[in-house]
């Protein structure tokens, strides 16, 4: 995530509890190390869906962005490599980030 990415997203959304500060840093703020909830999942974090993305969070800020505005129950997590990317969402249910035109 990108620095610059998560203060527009704490300045548009008014989350500041989605943003946390580290090294001079801004980032989205993953309370249980991996995932980052959106305020309509911080009470009960079982119920949202996990969005998959990978790289370096690839449509991560946008999703966190929606996920807020729209009150949508996803929680978006980066995989930690392509193998991860690529088994996860045959291994539960989730929605995932991918892109087209596929070769």
């Amino acid at each position: 995530m990108v620095s610059e990415a998560m203060e527009f997203y704490a300045e548009l959304t008014g989350d500041s509890a989605g943003i946390e500060r580290v090294d001079g840093q801004v980032r989205g703020k993953c309370w249980d190390g991996y995932f980052w909830y959106p305020p309509s999942c911080r009470d009960s974090p079982s119920q949202c869906l996990p969005f998959l993305t990978a790289g370096t969070g690839w449509n991560l800020e946008e999703t966190m962005q929606k996920a807020t505005a729209w009150n949508m129950q996803v929680a978006p997590v980066v995989a930690a490599d392509w193998k991860a990317f690529t088994a996860f969402p045959s291994q539960r249910d989730m929605t995932f980030y991918w892109w087209v035109p596929d070769p």
